[in-house]
């Protein structure tokens, strides 16, 4: 039994693939520096911050707070205010009156 294992070993290691170049310690040594970079670079930007995704979790907050309070405005709506433009709409109160409604966004406030 032990001779029949052998021998398909030896089968096996007669198909394994051949590179065409011989493996040195340079490209040894160049193989783990490449390594040790890609590393390096996954790192440093798994720790780069999104200031998009920081921004839209801030617009996404500020609207569902607004929600929560009644505030029927659109997520456009709160981009807008927060991007300093001037937003105007029709509102009516509860006693039926009917105007024009404007919001902006004053960074001196904060």
């Amino acid at each position: 039994m032990r001779v029949l294992l052998e021998k398909k070993k030896e089968v096996c290691m007669s198909n394994m693939y051949a590179p065409p170049f011989t493996m040195t310690e340079e490209i040894t040594n160049l193989i783990i520096e490449i390594g040790e970079q890609v590393g390096t670079v996954t790192v440093y930007d798994m720790l780069q911050p999104n200031p998009k995704l920081r921004r839209e979790s801030r617009i996404k907050s500020i609207h569902s707070s607004l929600a929560i309070e009644q505030n029927t405005l659109t997520l456009g709506q709160v981009t807008d205010v927060i991007e300093g433009k001037t937003i105007c709409r029709k509102a009516v109160n509860s006693c039926g009156f009917s105007g024009k409604l404007c919001a902006g966004f004053d960074e001196a406030a904060f």
